[in-house]
């Protein structure tokens, strides 16, 4: 039987590095894919409601913001992997990357429940249309907190042991 080895503190730089480009690079592709994901559902809207401007708008612009903070989102993630490319330290960009996506998923939910408000008192008729899109728009806010939560912190948390 073999003695398991105890484990160690340091993890060598290259590796912290590695770890950290993969983590961010798979948030870029996570938000950038979110972004994509709203943009062809504001597609379908579109086909579905036809030319009813009473219902084509307030879902049209949930989906828009939406996707604008995705893109936000993804903006933030390219940051934090500049960061660490042009040789930052990867568990700080990670931690700092975590921290804004939270603020930022903070962000999409209030701006989900103003224009379902907003929506509902200026066109009560396509109150249907804006909570289904706000409901769509609410994924984004799952997907920044799982790369939060699983991802970008669980990585800095495994590169600096």
């Amino acid at each position: 039987m073999t003695p398991a080895r105890p484990p160690t503190d340091d993890v060598p730089e290259d590796v912290a590095v590695a770890r950290s480009l993969r983590a961010l690079r798979g948030a870029l592709l996570a938000t950038v894919g979110a972004c994509l994901v709203l943009g062809a559902l504001a597609v379908g809207v579109v086909v579905l409601t036809g030319t009813d401007d009473a219902l084509l708008w307030p879902g049209l612009s949930l989906l828009a913001v939406g996707q604008l903070l995705a893109l936000v989102a993804a903006a933030v993630v390219a940051l934090g992997l500049r960061s660490v490319l042009v040789g930052g330290l990867p568990a700080a960009a990670l931690a700092r990357t975590a921290s804004r996506l939270r603020r930022l998923a903070r962000l999409v939910v209030v701006a989900c429940v103003v224009g379902v408000v907003v929506w509902g008192l200026v066109r009560p008729e396509a109150l249907v249309v804006t909570v289904a899109c706000a409901l769509v728009v609410a994924q984004v806010p799952a997907v920044l907190h799982v790369l939060c939560s699983r991802t970008l912190v669980g990585v800095a948390r495994r590169s600096t042991r």
